[in-house]
Order: C-alpha cells, then sequence, then structure tokens
C-alpha cells in the first residue's frame, strides 16, 4: 500500500509543478483530468488493497498463536519444528537446530519445550502405487499396521514431489479424507515450482488408524513416496 501511495504521489506531484500556464487551456485540462484520474484509481483499489493486507495480517497471527501455543504445550523440539516450519523457516532442520540453540539458552518461552527426541519406532507401508501424477487434489491414503487406532505421537514421510507450475501446497489429514469436512487438524507444506526431496514430520498425538496425504498443485505434479514411519518420543 504504502509504495503504491509513493508512485501515485509522485507522479500527482510531476503533474502539479509541471503543468503549463492558463493560457493553454487544452494541455490544462489534460493535467486536470489526469489527477482525477489517479486519484479514482487510488480510491477504488484502497479497500481491496487494505482488506488483503487485513486478511494476510490475521493469517500470520493465527500462525503465531499456533507456534505459541505449541511452546506453552510443553511439546519437543522436533515436534515444534514438523508444525511450524512451513511458515517460520526454509526448511525443518533449520528450525529444529535453532529452537534446541533458544532452549539450550534458557530463552523464553523456548525453555518451556522438553528435550525427548522423537525416533522412529516403525515403518509405516506404502500405498501400492509409490507414485501418483495429475493436476488438483489427490487422496493417497496410509493405512497403520495395527488392528485398531492407536495413540500415534507423529509420522514422518519422506517423498519425492515435482511441481513444474507454480506452487503446490501438501496436506496430511487425519480423521476425516475430506479436506471440506470438520477433523481434528491438519498439517501443510508449500513449495513452489521445481524438484523437491522432502522428509517431514507430522505431529498427530492423537488415536489413528489411517492418514491421507493430499498434494494439491495449482497444475500438473508428480510425487513419488519414499518412506513412512512412526514416530515417539525417545
Amino acid at each position: 500500500i504504502l509504495a503504491v501511495q509513493l508512485i501515485v504521489s509522485h507522479i500527482l506531484f510531476w503533474i502539479r509543478f509541471s503543468q503549463p500556464g492558463s493560457e493553454d487551456c487544452m494541455r490544462r485540462k489534460l493535467a486536470e483530468f489526469l489527477q482525477v484520474a489517479f486519484f479514482t484509481f487510488f480510491c477504488a483499489f484502497f479497500l481491496f488493497h487494505a482488506s488483503t493486507a487485513i486478511e494476510l495480517g490475521k493469517q500470520r497471527q493465527e500462525m503465531a498463536a499456533s507456534f505459541f501455543a505449541d511452546l506453552q504445550a510443553g511439546l519437543p523440539c522436533e515436534a515444534v519444528a514438523g508444525r511450524n516450519w512451513g511458515y517460520w523457516s526454509w526448511s525443518e532442520e533449520a528450525l529444529t537446530s535453532a529452537l534446541e540453540r533458544m532452549k539450550s539458552l534458557e530463552v523464553k518461552p523456548f525453555d518451556s519445550m522438553t528435550k525427548e527426541k522423537l525416533v522412529p519406532t516403525r515403518e509405516i507401508p506404502l500405498p501400492e502405487q509409490t507414485e501418483r501424477e495429475g493436476e488438483g487434489p489427490v487422496f493417497i491414503p496410509f493405512h497403520l499396521p495395527f488392528e485398531a487406532p492407536q495413540r500415534v505421537k507423529a509420522v514422518r514421510l519422506t517423498f519425492n514431489l515435482t511441481v513444474p507450475q507454480t506452487w503446490s501446497e501438501t496436506q496430511v489429514l487425519w480423521d476425516s479424507d475430506d479436506p471440506f469436512q470438520p477433523h481434528k487438524c491438519t498439517n501443510h507444506i508449500k513449495t513452489y515450482m521445481g524438484n523437491h526431496e522432502i522428509t517431514w514430520t507430522v505431529w498427530i498425538d492423537s488415536e489413528i488408524d489411517r492418514f491421507t496425504l493430499v498434494p494439491q498443485t495449482e497444475g500438473f505434479f508428480k510425487i513419488k513416496l519414499i518412506k513412512s514411519e512412526i514416530l515417539d518420543q525417545e
């Protein structure tokens, strides 16, 4: 918003002080028309830009509130990083390292995290079709290797994602396979075009017997599943 105001004010300043004298009626009227046109354009788009900025601010507040709630809940560093690295850092490993450093220095509120490590306890069978491609959301179900729902702290997924166009938003759903229906929680990461080798820790801490990986992109994408593991505290 400030950039738009700066550009428009420069243009209006130039029009105001460079317009010819009153003897040139046509050029004076053109200058006045341009002033009114730029002012009208700014007024028409001001509300749109302001509402967009407010909505973005609300999203950032929600993400920050979720992050600090995880800190205060006393989750392990790896769990906090796994739930929030897409917003705070370029990679899960980088955020985990930063959080561990802040905890070791006893910086509040990071000192409330526990020191337990998340370690793999059991592999999750991959779906029969480990390579998928397509457009839009694709639902890839994972069935956990036990008969009844059990409490799972976290799962770690390793996969290769190729996004030729623009962006992707990959989610993990549990308790519901439908992203438009209520479910306990989702966790998501955003990637841009290119080939991405992703190791993703999803903190669940619920009784489940399945979960669903949902790659969603703007255009065509490819995904290759490599490994899936159940994690628990050490």
